[in-house]
């Protein structure tokens, strides 16, 4: 099992970088949370209040993983931010501005971090028990890209039930997004973003007609 250098602070406190094989598969379908209640133990978690704040995040305790998972997407450029907030955060003494399997430790606080290139951005899942740095990322407001860019030659006048890849990127990605938000605040996003008048009228239609149900 490879780990690289340990880092030590002025407090004599560790900071751990690894990049193992075995984490490549912490997020998958098919990763068992005894790997991850290794590092997420119970005398280590704290209850994150605000729990609908965007990134949603999601407790694992049922898991017997005492953590939270973050699940987004973001701008390829929002993620080497937020790689930059982590690597801040547990005091990383590191000048690599990327990386995509890597778990960080530092005295009591841990996070196991992922990501990936989908949807015309960078799809992150992220676990940790710190509230410090869930709160950061909150902080920090990132945003997913547009469905319009993450899928530029999909037509919303013709779309119909969801299904696939585009499902899940609505399930995951796109809603809790947009659900964050007021109405007020999706107009400015909307605007913000130069919103083809297709996509307008569809999240008219979605408000109106669908989310309504």
């Amino acid at each position: 099992m490879a780990v690289s250098p340990v880092i030590m602070g002025q407090t004599g406190l560790r900071t751990k970088l690894m990049k193992i094989n075995i984490f490549r598969n912490l997020f998958n379908k098919k990763a068992k949370a005894n790997d991850l209640s290794l590092i997420f133990t119970k005398e280590k978690f704290c209850i994150v209040k605000d729990q609908e704040k965007y990134p949603n995040i999601t407790p694992l305790v049922e898991d017997k993983v005492y953590a939270y998972r973050m699940f987004f997407c973001t701008k390829n450029s929002a993620e080497i931010e937020i790689v930059r907030i982590i690597n801040q955060f547990f005091k990383l003494e590191s000048k690599e501005e990327s990386f995509h399997d890597a778990v960080l430790t530092f005295d009591n606080e841990s996070v196991a971090y992922h990501s990936y290139n989908d949807f015309g951005g960078s799809v992150i899942r992220l676990i940790t028990n710190s509230e410090g740095l869930i709160r950061k990322i909150w902080a920090f407001h990132t945003t997913p890209p547009p469905p319009w860019v993450s899928f530029p030659h999909i037509d919303p006048d013709g779309l119909g039930s969801m299904q696939g890849n585009l499902s899940f990127w609505w399930d995951w990605m796109w809603l809790p997004f947009w659900k964050s938000m007021d109405a007020s605040e999706q107009k400015k996003y909307l605007i913000a973003h130069s919103a083809p008048s297709s996509w307008v009228e569809y999240f008219e239609f979605y408000e109106n007609y669908i989310n309504e149900k």
